[in-house]
């Protein structure tokens, strides 16, 4: 067991309890120290949000253990091993034991995560929703045709207008245009 984060654990030593604890640098590190895991942990207990260190783990296509609830869209024994809420450190030690025993059930798991990744949050759609709500939000905050004559002397003030998107997107967040 390896425990990594962003941040040196409080007591100021290189462990977090009887574990290694390793500070890494950057994204490019932590990605790194995902890949080469064996089973992946999401200790997060508080439900809010979605933990983007999940979405790692699933990329990585690890098996993944967590709490029930907070594995948003995993499944217990399909793609993930699920805890109960109220699990402790011994269930999350039942759940290593199991799956460092059977390879088989780790990878079934880890494929599952990853191809629940890439059907529910791959770039390409999620880009299309979001810049066609960006578009129904241009739409809606069009200003409209006044109706009463302006008084006059009174003065528009821009900042208060309504929102509109300035730039274009960039490459990677436009859907792909299809060819003739």
């Amino acid at each position: 067991l390896v425990v990594a984060s962003h941040f040196p654990p409080r007591n100021g030593r290189a462990t977090s309890g009887p574990w290694p604890h390793l500070v890494v640098r950057n994204f490019e590190e932590m990605r790194t120290l995902i890949h080469g895991a064996r089973i992946l942990v999401a200790p997060r207990r508080r439900i809010g949000g979605f933990p983007i260190k999940l979405l790692n783990y699933m990329e990585a296509g690890r098996p993944i253990v967590a709490f029930e609830g907070i594995a948003v869209g995993l499944e217990h024994e399909r793609s993930a091993w699920l805890l109960p809420a109220r699990a402790g450190a011994a269930e999350f030690a039942r759940a290593f034991v199991k799956l460092r025993r059977d390879p088989a059930r780790a990878m079934r798991l880890g494929a599952a995560a990853k191809q629940h990744l890439e059907a529910h949050h791959a770039w390409p759609p999620l880009a299309e929703e979001t810049l066609e709500f960006a578009r129904e939000i241009a739409e809606q905050a069009r200003p409209q045709p006044r109706k009463e004559p302006r008084v006059p002397g009174e003065r528009r003030n821009w900042r208060h207008a309504a929102p509109v998107l300035l730039c274009r997107p960039p490459a990677w967040c436009r859907p792909p245009r299809s060819r003739p």
